[in-house]
This record gives structure tokens, C-alpha cells and sequence, in this order.
């Protein structure tokens, strides 16, 4: 979404966690936002500041500039936005929004305010993941639970599924495009994946997006077989089965 003819030049990583992909993905066009609590950014800042010489190549800015933001959306997403102002976002420009491995965190109803919050400007794409509910009902199952103790843990955090903050109608005003299971992105990849653990169902990655931007990818329907990204060669895939706000970069 970020090459020239998108006209993306602003991503948006909320909970981005430990993730490294500005110092992955060469991007010299791209302002990069990273939104987590205070002391997860400051560790990772550290981590990058402080990397070892064989390992210095992998911590170098490879995106225009890097900002990060901290805020614990868990508790105040409502401060997002003029948050995202305050620290350099263009709401009048579309944007590429990431959450990755953190909106299943959030209730129904949380995560429809988080999601339409968010400005829809013309162009502009969501890109998420969350659970089918299938496996989510699966991992909540209490018989399930008892022969497998870690899911009641599990089941605390995950509070949500695609279903239910769709139907709670936490897409509305987005279109929504490329949903598709781990599993088939990951053999599209060519990698070789184990079988999946939670019998039911498995988490999918979905984008949203807002019409009138550049040229778009054709859309692949729910459960279509994806084609295979440009991404990790097929030889990769032997791969075994809060706080206060802040600025910097």
C-alpha cells in the first residue's frame, strides 16, 4: 500500500509491540507512527540503540522517519486521534492503520469505537487480524478448556472475534477486502505449516479500505485460495512444521 501509485506516505502501527518492520521494509517515502504503552517503546528503542555489531544492519532506519507515541490504547483510545495530530499524522492525508495481534484484546464495543475513530479518508486502509468465532467459541469451550489448561488464560484476553465486532458494527463505513486464514497466507508463502492446534477455526488477517484512492489489488473473497505475494522465497518455508504520550524517532 505504500508504493508511489498508493499515495501512502503515513502508516500507522497501533500496539505495534517489538515489531521491527521500519527497519525491515525500505520505504524512504514513509513516515512510520508506532503507537504502544511508554515502556514497551522505550525498550525497543533501547534494544535498537543498543544493537550488536553483527547485528547493526538489522537495526538500521530503513522508512523516511519513525515516530513513536506512547499511549495505552487499552485506556485511552478515546486521546487516539488527537494524540496522532499532536505527533506529526496528516488526518487530511490517507493513512495505512496496522493492528496486528491486538484488537481480539479489545471488547466488542471497544474495538467498534477504536475502529470508527479512526478518520476514513479516501484511500486510506485498515489492516488487521483478529479470530473467526468459530475459534473462539472452540477455545472458551469449558470441555476444552479442562483437557487444555492455558486456554482459560487465553480466553480471559480474547474478547473478541471478526464476526462480532462486524456485527457490532465496527466496519461500518469501510469496505472490506483480502480476508483470508494464516494458514492460507503462509502456503502461499510456500511454507510448511503444522497442523492447525486449535481444531476450529484460526485467526485471519483482513484489510479495510476507503474507495477513491490509486489503483487498488483485485479483492480476494473470504476462503478464496490466495496467489502467492512476492515475499519469502519457498525455500523459507522448511520452518518446522501506556503511558504518558511521547514523541521521538
Amino acid at each position: 500500500e505504500c508504493i508511489p501509485a498508493d499515495g501512502i506516505r503515513q502508516v500507522i502501527v497501533l500496539n505495534s509491540g517489538m515489531d521491527t518492520r521500519p527497519y525491515r521494509l525500505t520505504l524512504p517515502g514513509v513516515h512510520w507512527f508506532e503507537v504502544d504503552i511508554f515502556e514497551v517503546l522505550e525498550l525497543k528503542r533501547r534494544l535498537v540503540q543498543t544493537a550488536p555489531p553483527d547485528m547493526e544492519v538489522f537495526a538500521q532506519k530503513r522508512v523516511g522517519e519513525i515516530t513513536l507515541i506512547g499511549l495505552d490504547l487499552a485506556k485511552s483510545s478515546e486521546r487516539l486521534m488527537g494524540v496522532l495530530e499532536r505527533n506529526g499524522v496528516n488526518v487530511s492525508e490517507p493513512a495505512l492503520f496496522v493492528m496486528e495481534g491486538s484488537l481480539y484484546n479489545f471488547h466488542d464495543e471497544d474495538a467498534r469505537a477504536l475502529l470508527q475513530s479512526l478518520p476514513k479518508h479516501k484511500g486510506s486502509v485498515i489492516v488487521g487480524t483478529s479470530f473467526e468465532g468459530r475459534m473462539l467459541e472452540w477455545v472458551r469451550d469449558a470441555r476444552n478448556q479442562k483437557k487444555t489448561p492455558f486456554l482459560a488464560e487465553l480466553a480471559f484476553h480474547w474478547r473478541s472475534s471478526f464476526d462480532s465486532i462486524d456485527k457490532a458494527g465496527a466496519f461500518k463505513g469501510w469496505k472490506v477486502r483480502n480476508t483470508r486464514g494464516l494458514s492460507q497466507l503462509a502456503r502461499a508463502y510456500g511454507y510448511v505449516i503444522p497442523r492447525n492446534v486449535w481444531e476450529q477455526g484460526e485467526e485471519l488477517v483482513f484489510e479495510l479500505y476507503q474507495e477513491g484512492g490509486a489503483k487498488k489489488q483485485v479483492v480476494n473473497k473470504r476462503g478464496a485460495a490466495p496467489t502467492g505475494p512476492s515475499g519469502p522465497p519457498a525455500t523459507a518455508g522448511n520452518m518446522g512444521g501506556g503511558g504518558d504520550e511521547s514523541r521521538g524517532g
